[in-house]
């Protein structure tokens, strides 16, 4: 048990390192946010569509996940969409404040969907971290960074929906659905991006920010694991 709680805590250390980094580097990028998320999202796909797992394409992963892959992976497109408009809407360290509470949604999603209901003690600290949220955004009110800070909450809400679904369906191949989501991001930013006007310089930042993303995204599967194991 002790090992556990250790091995969680490493994780959600790693995952906040991950997304605090990747969240100055799409501000590094210095490019508007539909081209951050066309080839963030792009990147993404064939980086990881190109992988074989078990002897099999992840496109092949992708179709024997089901409709859970499917809803994932929008949810992930949605996230990755969310997640760069609300770097560039608000402080980044609003944004990692605000991520925190995926795992407050995951926990409710689960107790709602999969009866699994996570102990009293770890209720009270997701009402402090509640409260913490709640500081944020009062300081945003007065800074003027409120819409970054909502963005960033509803992806919060995405990813613990995302975490419950994959939590449910534990067929579904990780790697496959956040591929199928970076493209499905790409697609959906490409006709409000200007994707050849973006430097070979701002391309490699964003290709450093995919590697924090796959670490933050390992991480807060690991804590989930974890927290239901």
């Amino acid at each position: 048990m002790q090992r556990d709680h250790l091995n969680g805590s490493l994780l959600a250390f790693a995952g906040v390192m991950a997304l605090s980094f990747d969240g100055l580097l799409v501000r590094l990028a210095g490019t508007h946010g539909m081209n951050i998320v066309f080839w963030r999202g792009l990147l993404m796909a064939l980086a990881l569509l190109l992988r074989t797992v078990d002897g099999r394409w992840a496109w092949t992963h992708l179709r024997l996940g089901g409709v859970d892959a499917g809803w994932v992976s929008a949810g992930f497109a949605a996230t990755t969409i969310l997640f760069v408009l609300a770097i560039l809407h608000t402080t980044v360290a609003n944004v990692v404040v605000i991520l925190a509470a995926s795992l407050l949604f995951a926990a409710i999603f689960s107790g709602l969907l999969l009866r699994e209901w996570v102990p009293l003690r770890t209720w009270v600290a997701m009402l402090v971290c509640l409260g913490g949220i709640i500081g944020v955004f009062a300081g945003s009110l007065q800074a003027g960074g409120w819409l970054g800070d909502a963005l960033a909450l509803l992806a919060a809400l995405v990813v613990g929906i995302n975490l419950t679904l994959l939590r449910r369906a534990p067929r579904v191949d990780r790697l496959a659905v956040i591929a199928a989501g970076g493209m499905l991001a790409a697609l959906i930013a490409w006709p409000l991006a200007t994707p050849l006007a973006i430097g070979l310089e701002s391309l490699a930042v964003l290709a450093g920010g995919l590697a924090l993303l796959s670490l933050a995204v390992h991480a807060a599967w690991g804590i989930r694991q974890k927290g239901t194991s």
